[in-house]
């Protein structure tokens, strides 16, 4: 039993029991996974050293094997059970390549169909040239970057208790820069006590740094260094995820520091119109491409991912909200659901988004916090 176990052994073993299956399906003879979301999934295996040569080998017989180095075998040992874990050292003789070669020659995969996660935060071109390099040859390496993502999509009622949980970390959040969004205020100060906030309440940093945006910068979409210092009539936009236990559920407001701000107001009207009838077609079996090619109105952009446990440096999941994406939602997806008004050359923001748990009943929004743009209201 592991020392930090999120889950209890039988989910593990499930989740394990779909992946073999799935492997089947596809005629794989084991997969090779560099995907750290899909390490946690299966074993329960937490670190965020990802970035590194590590993979975590499932044959088609159940068996599991961690190759991972020296510093994480302490981590791989106290949040999982995976039984064999063999360790790389720097500087020696052998290169992690060449190991896995020898650890897939152990367990029999010799000119088999292996299944590997290429597309991945994990899977660097000089690591791809060292798996390459080791096996090209010796087995058939083939595309499985989305085996496991299609089975983590689905939700169990465990996983949607820790989503629930982290959108309530991001309602806090919003509720704390709400009643901080004010004229002489610095951005800093907001995403601090966002931060502090989450974190009080049993949250963990998110995979994804908060974004905070005001005045002129309230257009960019992303994170960017340095803070300004709120000034009346601003626009103000905060987008973040809540995390618990590497769950996410994302959010995103903007604000208007203004009082009966009239074109704030239509703005919203606009977005929120559009989100509620993206939100209408969240239901299973639904193409995801489609809930954001919904005509959403003049300048108005639908868009969004899937939300799970997931690593940085980002909390967007697969399957992507985007046009031609041809991913089918199940039953239990949670996904950010966003609509965007982004009008760089006139300065006009308006983003309104949050998480949905996909039911059979329909969508539940599952981030409350007010939509207002108003910041009393």
């Amino acid at each position: 039993m592991a020392d930090i176990a999120h889950f209890p052994p039988a989910e593990f073993a499930a989740r394990q029991a779909r992946a073999v299956a799935a492997m089947a399906e596809e005629g794989l003879d084991a997969l090779v996974l560099f995907k750290q979301d899909s390490r946690y999934y299966l074993t329960g295996y937490d670190s965020g050293a990802h970035t590194y040569f590590q993979c975590l080998l499932l044959t088609g017989d159940g068996d599991l094997a961690l190759l991972s180095r020296l510093p994480d075998l302490r981590q791989a040992r106290i949040t999982s059970d995976i039984p064999d874990i063999r360790v790389w050292l720097d500087g020696q003789g052998q290169g992690p390549g060449e190991m896995l070669r020898d650890l897939l020659a152990e367990k029999g995969l010799a000119e088999k169909r292996l299944g590997v996660e290429r597309d991945c935060f994990g899977m660097t071109a000089f690591v791809w040239r060292q798996l390459a390099e080791a096996c090209g040859g010796f087995c058939d390496l083939v595309d499985a970057s989305r085996l496991v993502d299609g089975l983590r999509a689905a939700k169990t009622p465990a996983e949607i208790a820790l989503t629930r949980a982290a959108a309530a970390r991001a309602d806090q959040a919003i509720a704390t820069a709400r009643s901080l969004a004010r004229p002489d205020v610095e951005e800093a100060l907001i995403v601090g006590r966002m931060q502090a906030d989450m974190l009080r309440a049993g949250g963990m940093p998110a995979a994804w740094e908060p974004v905070i945006g005001s005045g002129p910068e309230a257009a960019a979409p992303n994170g960017h260094s340095g803070r300004r210092v709120l000034a009346e009539g601003d626009p103000l936009f905060l987008g973040l995820a809540g995390s618990s236990l590497r769950y996410h559920a994302g959010i995103a407001r903007t604000l208007v520091l203004a009082p009966r701000d009239r074109a704030g107001r239509e703005l919203f009207e606009r977005v929120r119109a559009a989100q509620e009838t993206a939100a209408g077609l969240l239901r299973p079996g639904v193409v995801a491409g489609d809930v954001a090619a919904v005509d959403a109105g003049d300048g108005v952009r639908v868009s969004g991912h899937g939300l799970g446990a997931i690593y940085a440096p980002s909390e967007a999941d697969w399957p992507y909200l985007r046009p031609g994406e041809d991913a089918c939602l199940p039953a239990g997806a949670c996904v950010y659901l966003e609509a965007a008004i982004r009008d760089l050359a006139g300065n006009r923001v308006m983003v309104l988004g949050d998480s949905f748990l996909v039911g059979e009943a329909g969508a539940e929004r599952l981030t409350r916090a007010s939509q207002a743009p108003e910041i009393d209201g």
